[in-house]
């Protein structure tokens, strides 16, 4: 599917606070999974800073080195209103051995425009400010909506060395307070035993960086993303900014035929569709993005990170061809 490379050649050319703690549990939880990531509006953001926290090690592990679930915080964080941050912290998600997630379920604050969880080498630390899309490689989930949970498909999952480091990126905005107001996440996995048996979940980021709407019209962008024969897909959504008024994922066939498998009209909410088992894809089939705009506002806009800026993107999980 060339995952790395496309998600490479896209973050590559993006930029983007957050306090941490991780807590070790042994309750048992159900599959679930990620995330999408959420934008802001058209409005000015201010520049002022965000507050930061501080980062904590896992708990032990349940019988036998894996707990059954372990959970991470990112903040809370006071935040002047106005004030748009992007801060990043990696915690220790406290498995004492290695083993599988299973699922990832969120639960985000107001305020809080997209949460991206990734495994990650490096060692723990920190918050500190950051850019956007900062650990591209080990993403499993990007989380925009206030609540959403993935379940991967029996027989799948993500594996996670002991003490796997795990790199939280938040982006927020206080855009909804005259006061300063606390902003933060939450984050649940559900672990399993490591399992060598399992297929993998990959992930892919993707989408359209020419972007350009006048002020006072209306646009429509898209592009075609190609897909490999015999790989499954699990789960997809997309991803604009408050101009967007409606995005669409259709699946093209090699015969010129389409099916819809995805539609958004809430840029702030989008869904977030699952199949299991998995959707396969066929010689021929590649993804359609088709992201509509209506630029009411009195000022040119192009693609960015910001708070100000467009964005038409799809991230999707999947399995390789068995």
């Amino acid at each position: 599917m060339g995952t790395k490379t496309i998600l490479a050649s896209c973050l590559c050319l993006l930029l983007g606070a957050c306090g941490g703690e991780s807590i070790n549990d042994s309750a048992s939880g159900g599959s679930a999974g990620a995330g999408g990531s959420g934008q802001g509006g058209s409005g000015q953001g201010g520049s002022g800073q965000g507050g930061s926290g501080q980062g904590a090690s896992g708990g032990s592990g349940a019988t036998g080195g894996v707990a059954n679930s372990a959970s991470l915080r990112v903040g809370p964080f006071k935040t002047d209103p106005g004030d748009e941050q992007t801060q990043c912290v990696i915690l220790d998600l406290g498995n004492q051995a290695p083993g599988v997630i299973r699922s990832v379920r969120t639960k985000l604050s107001e305020g809080s425009h997209h949460l991206i969880i990734s495994t990650s080498s490096a060692e723990p630390h920190a918050p500190e400010p950051c850019g956007a899309f900062t650990h591209p490689d080990g993403a499993l989930f990007i989380a925009e909506k206030q609540e959403a949970e993935l379940v991967y498909p029996q027989g799948t999952g993500v594996q996670v060395h002991e003490h796997q480091s795990i790199a939280l990126e938040l982006h927020y905005i206080n855009y909804f307070s005259d006061a300063p107001e606390d902003i933060w996440g939450d984050i649940e996995f559900e672990l399993a035993p490591a399992d060598t048996g399992l297929r993998s979940v990959q992930f892919l980021f993707t989408g359209e960086l020419s972007i350009y709407l006048p002020a006072h019209t209306q646009q429509v962008v898209e592009g075609d993303y190609p897909l490999t024969p015999g790989a499954e897909l699990v789960a997809l959504t997309s991803h604009t900014h408050a101009l967007g008024t409606r995005a669409t994922i259709e699946l093209t066939h090699a015969d010129g035929s389409r099916e819809m498998v995805h539609e958004s009209t809430d840029w702030d909410s989008p869904p977030f569709d699952t199949w299991d088992p998995g959707l396969e894809i066929a010689a021929g089939d590649r993804l359609h993005l088709k992201c509509e705009y209506d630029n009411y506002t009195d000022k040119d806009v192009s693609f960015g990170t910001g708070f100000n800026d467009e964005m038409c993107f799809l991230w999707a999980h999947y399995l390789d061809p068995q």
